[in-house]
């Protein structure tokens, strides 16, 4: 009777230890919940006090995809979501590779200009020419316009890295000086060759 007895009061104190496990972690569950849902709640606030910007974000999406594509519909949305704010850049058939840089290309010239024209800004605004590999010659050359036009109009430097193959493929509209705006900076795969000064490989 005694054995049965200590084995009985070990298996209450396991399930009473298991009991106030479960307790804790439902009580460390529903601070957590009560956490986001007061975090997504400021989020959601902070976007509605900040409309006045998301709306000059939105217009100047729109600005960019429309110059990029006049056929396509595309949005610009920014979600509360628990996690942080969602941004959301989208354009008709977003599915291909060169689309979808432009899409980022988009946010980044939206990004550029309200901060520009409400912050100041960094004073440039810099693309890879990774962005520009998967799009037609005809965006990247609006692309580029663009990137240029949005310097001129609200301040700073918009630099654009292309390899020279491609860049002579593009066909800019009549009275962009697109040959004035381009750096004389030449990377030969030669003996001499390298890049401020360093040979690599």
């Amino acid at each position: 009777m005694t054995q049965r007895l200590a084995q009985k009061e070990e298996t209450l104190a396991r399930l009473e230890s298991q009991l106030e496990d479960a307790l804790s972690l439902q009580t460390k569950t529903t601070k957590t919940k009560t956490v986001e849902n007061s975090l997504l709640l400021r989020l959601q606030n902070d976007l509605a006090a900040r409309s006045d910007v998301i709306s000059d974000a939105v217009n100047a999406v729109r600005e960019a995809r429309t110059s990029l594509y006049a056929d396509r519909w595309g949005t610009f949305e920014i979600n509360p979501l628990p996690t942080g704010p969602e941004f959301k850049v989208e354009i008709e058939s977003g599915n291909s590779g060169g689309i979808a840089s432009m899409e980022i290309f988009c946010f980044d010239y939206a990004l550029y200009k309200v901060v520009t024209t409400r912050l100041g800004g960094l004073g440039f605004l810099i693309h890879d020419s990774h962005l520009f590999d998967p799009v037609d010659s005809r965006q990247k050359a609006t692309a580029l316009e663009l990137g240029a036009s949005l310097t001129a109009e609200v301040g700073g430097q918009y630099i654009a890295m292309l390899n020279s193959d491609e860049y002579e493929k593009l066909e800019f509209s009549a009275g962009f000086d697109a040959p004035s705006r381009v750096l004389p900076v030449v990377l030969e795969d030669t003996l001499g060759g390298g890049l401020f000064g360093f040979r690599f490989g």
